[in-house]
Parts: C-alpha cells; sequence; structure tokens
C-alpha cells in the first residue's frame, strides 16, 4: 500500500496564555498543500520497522511513523510492518511533515492489517504523538484550538495561489516558545470567520494571516525575511510564516505571478505551489 502524506501550512497562528499543563493554548487554521512524503507499507512477521530516502531522518523508535505503527499493532495484537519513506517535505520548518507522515500511518495501516480502529481511539493515538497529529487524520482545512488538537472543519475553498519556500534554517520551535515570553491574551479573534471573509475581501488577508512568531523569527533568521519581502514584492495579495518557521508562503491571485515569483526566490529554496482549491489525494488507486 502506498500512500501521501500531505503537508500543511498555519493560515494565521495566535499564541494564548499557558495552560496548567504547561502548553500554549493557540488559534490557528490548517491548510493543506500539495507538497507530500510517500509511504509504502508492506506486510511483515512482527513489529515495526522503516527506512528512509534522506540520511537525518531516524528509523528507530524516535521516529513518529514507527511510534505510530506500534500504536496500531498494538490495538491489532498481529502483524508487523515494514515502512519505506520518500521524504519531500522540508524538516523541522513548520510544514508538519514528521506529524502528517505519522497521521498517515495511523488512517491507513489499519486497512492494511484488516483491523477497525474506532475514530475517538485513533485521534487519542494521534494526541499521544503530537498536538498536530490529529489534524492530519482529516483532509481539507479546520481551525485548530487548545495546543491545535481541538479541530473544527472549515468549508474554506482557497481561491489563490500558494507558493511556499523553505530556506536553508531550521528555527527551534522550543526558542520560538520561549523567545516569544509570556502573552496575556486569553481570547483571540475568531481566525476561521476572518479567513472565510478575506476570500471575498482580500483587505483582510493580512491581519487575517498574522503569526505571533514572526517578527522574532525573522529578526533572529535575515534569510526569512528575506523570502517574505520577495514575496510581498512579486505580486503576492499576503505573505507570512507558517507555524514557528522556517517556511513562508504568499497567496497569489495568478498562476503565472506565482511562478514568476518562485523564479526569482534564491536557488536553493525549497517551493511548492499549490492550485486553488486543491483537494489532497492520500490514497492512489493502486489501493
Amino acid at each position: 500500500m502506498e500512500v501521501r502524506a500531505y503537508a500543511k501550512i498555519n493560515l494565521g497562528l495566535q499564541i494564548l496564555d499557558r495552560r496548567a499543563d504547561g502548553y500554549r493554548n493557540l488559534v490557528t487554521v490548517f491548510h493543506h498543500i500539495d507538497l507530500y512524503d510517500v509511504l509504502t507499507f508492506h506486510h511483515a512477521n512482527s513489529g515495526a520497522a522503516m527506512e528512509c530516502n534522506h540520511p537525518d531522518v531516524p528509523c528507530d523508535e524516535s521516529n513518529l511513523c514507527i511510534r505510530a505503527a506500534n500504536a496500531v499493532l498494538r490495538h491489532a495484537r498481529s502483524g508487523g510492518v515494514y515502512m519505506t519513506l520518500e521524504k519531500n517535505i522540508p524538516m523541522g520548518a513548520g510544514l508538519g511533515g514528521g506529524s502528517s507522515n505519522a497521521g498517515a500511518v495511523l488512517r491507513f495501516l489499519p486497512a492494511l492489517l484488516g483491523v477497525h480502529i474506532p475514530e475517538e481511539e485513533l485521534r487519542h493515538m494521534a494526541l499521544e504523538l503530537g498536538s498536530d497529529v490529529p489534524f492530519f487524520l482529516m483532509d481539507g482545512c479546520a481551525e485548530g484550538r487548545g495546543r491545535g488538537e481541538v479541530l473544527t472543519p472549515l468549508p474554506f475553498r482557497n481561491p489563490w495561489w500558494i507558493l511556499t519556500a523553505t530556506p536553508d534554517v531550521h528555527v527551534s520551535t522550543s526558542w520560538a516558545y520561549a523567545s516569544l515570553g509570556v502573552q496575556h491574551r486569553h481570547s483571540a479573534v475568531h481566525a476561521a470567520d476572518a479567513l472565510l471573509r478575506a476570500g471575498s475581501d482580500q483587505a483582510l488577508l493580512r491581519d487575517v494571516l498574522h503569526n505571533d512568531f514572526q517578527h522574532i523569527v525573522t529578526t533572529a533568521y535575515p534569510a526569512i525575511h528575506e523570502l517574505l519581502y520577495s514575496m510581498e514584492t512579486t505580486g503576492a495579495l499576503a505573505a507570512a510564516m507558517s507555524g514557528s518557521g522556517s517556511s513562508v508562503f504568499g497567496l497569489y491571485a495568478r498562476q503565472d505571478e506565482a511562478i514568476a515569483a518562485r523564479e526569482a526566490l534564491p536557488g536553493q529554496t525549497v517551493c511548492s505551489l499549490t492550485a486553488p482549491n486543491f483537494s489532497p489525494v492520500p490514497i492512489p488507486a493502486s489501493l
């Protein structure tokens, strides 16, 4: 079985107060983009193992794919899986690559093993692996609250071309949170409502896409600031950072503008282009 694990961007990210469990409350809108890793599952006698085409990806128990597979195998109580991962999503770039891989394992490995796992139990497994893994159990667009795991699907059909770019920079999420300092806000704007309005009122876009990490991160990492500036000066209706970086994205009204903007970016930058109304296709016809 071969499946696609799609990346995400954050259409706006507001960090709120600290929770009793030490995490921070947040409000964001998760949106899939047309950039994906490819996971292939093979039957095995027992246990979970994997290999990856990227030398920096660990293939031991620290990998979320292995941890997700072990959770499914514990439920199945039999069988095993060998996974191959073709890595295309940049690592540590705010695009959710590792979480997307884990979500794909939870969604599709049960079918290979011939077991059914109730949706609520799958969500619990996902949250045990990471705050944004539950989003990758679904397709489309969703507002995330709490740690990001309280999800509300959105009927948002993206009208723009999305150019995503990742410089050769790694931003530590823990550093970004520590640098952000104390946030005293206990509530946030309704990001979902604002985004739906922005689809027909582009003047709202810049406010909707506000990312609380952006000023801190771009000050520390000029390469990220330069990418944003490049997009803003090549016709983007708005540009912003995804997550805590290092990836940024720009929204363009026309395909030719987005392509021209992509060609103007530095050669070492990893880019992807997502068409309007894009819908992820996680399972090829070969399933």
